[in-house]
């Protein structure tokens, strides 16, 4: 494991800040400050596309008008 890389706040090692102990309140918006949370679908297993398309086609269009704006009409 890699401990000697530091964290944006300069102290904390990276492997601090993702077990939670650099002082942030969410460790991973420290380093990636633009990230979305989870979409979690209870229930599903890893062929989440195919057992949940609509969830799944709902939470990317989510994510794309987070990032992009709405879609033009």
């Amino acid at each position: 494991m890699v401990t000697s890389l530091r964290g944006p706040d300069g102290g904390s090692s990276l492997s601090e800040m993702f077990r939670g102990q650099g002082g942030s309140a969410d460790p991973l918006t420290a380093v990636a400050p633009r990230l979305h949370g989870p979409v979690v679908l209870p229930g599903c297993g890893h062929w989440t596309q195919q057992e949940r398309p609509a969830e799944v086609h709902a939470a990317l269009l989510d994510f794309l008008t987070r990032i992009d704006g709405p879609a033009p009409r």
